[in-house]
């Protein structure tokens, strides 16, 4: 089965896995027009065309508002358009994707200025929480799961003032991934789901944003004025 992953959370970034050849691109822009270049860049390095794609993954979020409406947009309307199974991957698990499962850990995922979104686990028994912030938020938050475990945290994502304050953490996937390998893990993730019978239906596909756009707030805000 050939993937075409997309992720728009952050840079824009497009992936092909399942053919002989593999290939990734990145992009510095956030524009479709980037995505349209990533996409067909990494078809190209594959030595494949559109028509030879048999699923699309795409990253749901949180992350960049814009970049994600964007991607998730594109993603469905193809998947629409070409009749292919569709499925959303999210940010947190792209964070984590080809790392151990060690407990407590936090998926820690990078928006826009200064903005961080964290998901938080103390074992596989108990449920993930979630945080927001800037990043003495997400420190703060990362600092109170190892004090509440007792146990150095693994920490897979970005976010620097967490990484420079280590004295209860360790590291796991830390820091920044190569360009193109954030749309690898996308369609790599979305590829295994797929195998496993996971729905994959387009329009069930929803962005997780991490907290609510400016725009419906500032829009709820002009009709509580009103």
């Amino acid at each position: 089965m050939i993937v075409l992953g997309i992720t728009t959370s952050g840079p824009v970034e497009a992936a092909v896995v399942g053919a002989q050849r593999t290939a990734a691109v990145a992009s510095a822009g956030q524009a479709l027009s980037s995505l349209l270049d990533s996409v067909s860049a990494a078809l190209a390095d594959a030595e494949l065309a559109l028509v030879d794609v048999n699923a699309i993954a795409v990253c749901t979020g949180p992350g960049s508002f814009t970049g994600l409406r964007i991607g998730v947009s594109f993603a469905k309307g193809l998947a629409q358009a070409r009749g292919l199974p569709c499925i959303g991957i999210s940010a947190y698990d792209v964070a984590e994707a080809g790392t151990r499962a060690l407990f407590p850990h936090a998926a820690i995922v990078r928006g826009k200025q200064g903005h961080y979104y964290a998901r938080l686990l103390e074992s596989e028994e108990r449920a993930a929480s979630f945080v927001s912030g800037d990043e003495h938020a997400i420190t703060q938050a990362v600092e109170a799961l190892a004090r509440a475990s007792g146990r150095p945290v693994a920490l897979h994502g970005e976010c620097d003032a967490v990484r420079s304050r280590r004295g209860a953490m360790v590291a796991g996937s830390f820091g920044s991934r190569a360009p193109g390998e954030r749309a690898r893990a996308v369609a790599r993730l979305g590829s295994a789901r797929l195998r496993e019978g996971a729905d994959a239906d387009w329009r069930r596909i929803a962005i997780d944003y991490g907290q609510r756009p400016n725009a419906v707030l500032n829009w709820e805000a002009r009709r509580v004025r009103s």
